[in-house]
C-alpha cells in the first residue's frame, strides 16, 4: 500500500505490454485492460487515489494509441477508461478521470481533422461521460492541461513524464473539447447544483447501492458504462446482496459487449475469407485463360 513506485511501474508495464500486443496479438488487449481496471478498482477501494489516477492516465494513453493505429479493440479500451462514473469519484481519482478524458477527447478531435478519421461516436461517448463533472472542474482541468508546456515532470520518476502534457498542436483542441462537454451538459439539461442529490454528508445518493437505486431513472440514463467502482462514502450502507447484484449486472453488461465484439470480428474474418476465395478463383480463371492462349 505504501509502495507508490511499484504502482507507478505496474501500470506502465501493462501499458507497454498492451502496445506491443496490439501489433501481433490484438485479441489479448481486452484481457490486459480488464486486469488494469481490476488493479484500478483495488486502488480505489483501498483509498489509493494516486494509483487509480495513474491507471486512468495510462488507459487514456493506451486508448489514444489504439485509435491512432486504427486498432479494432480501441472501442473496448475506451469502455474501460469511461467505466468509473465521475459523479461517484472524489479527490485525485476524480481529477484523473476528468483530465484523462479531456486529453483523450482533444486527441480524437485532433486526429479526426489531421488524419481525416471519423471519431464522432467516440468523442460523443467521452463527452457524455463527463457531464456529471461541474463546469468549474471542466474549466479548471482544461486550463491546467493547456498550461503544461514541459513534457518533463518536475519530480524525478521512472517515466520522467508529465501526465497532463499534450503536444502544442493538440492544445487548441483541449479547449474545443472542453466546449463540447459544456455544450453536451446544456443539451442534456445537467445542472451543476448537486444539493438535491446529496445527503447530509455530501455524498451522492444516486451512487448508493440501496434497493431504490437499482432501477435507473431517466435522469441517470446517460449511456455511461456501468461502473465497477464503489464510492467510499457509501460502502458501509451498501448490503452484500446489493453489491453482488450490481457486480452481476456489470459482468453481464461486459459479457454482452465482448460477445458483440466477438461476433463482429467473426463477420470480418468470414468476409476476409470470402474475398480471398474470390481472388483465388479469379486468379485461377486468369491463369487458365492465359494457358489456353499459350497452347
Amino acid at each position: 500500500k505504501h509502495d507508490v513506485r511499484g504502482l507507478f511501474n505496474v501500470f506502465y508495464q501493462y501499458t507497454s505490454l498492451a502496445k506491443d500486443l496490439s501489433k501481433w496479438y490484438a485479441q489479448d488487449l481486452p484481457l490486459v485492460a480488464k486486469y488494469m481496471s481490476y488493479y484500478m478498482q483495488l486502488c480505489s477501494s483501498h483509498g489509493l487515489d494516486f494509483g487509480a489516477q495513474i491507471c486512468l492516465y495510462d488507459l487514456e494513453n493506451l486508448t489514444a494509441y489504439l485509435y491512432r493505429t486504427k486498432n479494432m479493440y480501441a472501442s473496448v479500451l475506451l469502455g474501460h477508461l469511461l467505466a468509473p462514473n465521475i459523479k461517484c469519484l472524489t479527490g485525485m481519482e476524480r481529477r484523473g478521470a476528468i483530465h484523462s478524458r479531456l486529453i483523450l477527447g482533444s486527441f480524437l478531435m485532433y486526429i479526426e481533422r489531421l488524419l481525416q478519421r471519423d471519431n464522432k461516436d467516440a468523442m460523443e461517448r467521452v463527452a457524455r461521460s463527463c457531464v456529471r463533472a461541474k463546469r468549474s472542474e471542466i474549466m479548471s482541468a482544461a486550463k491546467q492541461i493547456v498550461e503544461v508546456v514541459d513534457e518533463m515532470f518536475w519530480e524525478i520518476t521512472d517515466r520522467v513524464v508529465n501526465f497532463d502534457f499534450v503536444p502544442e498542436q493538440q492544445r487548441p483542441y483541449v479547449l474545443k473539447f472542453r466546449d463540447k462537454i459544456l455544450a453536451t451538459k446544456r443539451d442534456m439539461g445537467i445542472e451543476d447544483s448537486d444539493d438535491e442529490d446529496s445527503d447530509d454528508d455530501g455524498h451522492d445518493i444516486r451512487c448508493r447501492g440501496s434497493d431504490s437505486s437499482e432501477e435507473e431513472s431517466d435522469d441517470d440514463n446517460l449511456d455511461e458504462p456501468i461502473s465497477p467502482f464503489v464510492h467510499r462514502g457509501r460502502t458501509k450502507s451498501m448490503t452484500k446482496k446489493a453489491l453482488r447484484k450490481k457486480r452481476a449486472a456489470m459482468a453481464a453488461r461486459r459479457k454482452e459487449e465482448e460477445d458483440k465484439e466477438s461476433d463482429r470480428l467473426e463477420r470480418r474474418k468470414a468476409e476476409r475469407r470470402r474475398r480471398q476465395n474470390d481472388d483465388a478463383q479469379e486468379a485461377s480463371s486468369v491463369s487458365g485463360a492465359v494457358g489456353m492462349m499459350i497452347t
